[in-house]
């Protein structure tokens, strides 16, 4: 929305159109994906823990995995 806002913005004020969109563009770049463990039951799901580490929640996925083979 902003980004639009930036582009319209452009025409009659190029400096400042020009500074939103760059702006836009810089937050679209930098910003963090964040990756959640989610459990689901009979009750539906719940978000059990998140962080941007993706490799972190993976471990964190893989050792839930295997604790629920283990019990069987």
């Amino acid at each position: 929305m902003l980004l639009l806002g930036g582009l319209i913005l452009a025409t009659p004020a190029v400096w400042f159109g020009s500074f939103i969109i760059a702006g836009c563009v810089a937050w679209m770049i930098f910003q963090k994906s964040k990756f959640s463990v989610v459990l689901t039951a009979a009750g539906g799901e719940v978000t059990a823990y998140s962080n941007y580490d993706r490799a972190f929640i993976g471990r964190v996925i893989q050792a839930i995995t295997e604790a629920i083979v283990a019990r069987g």
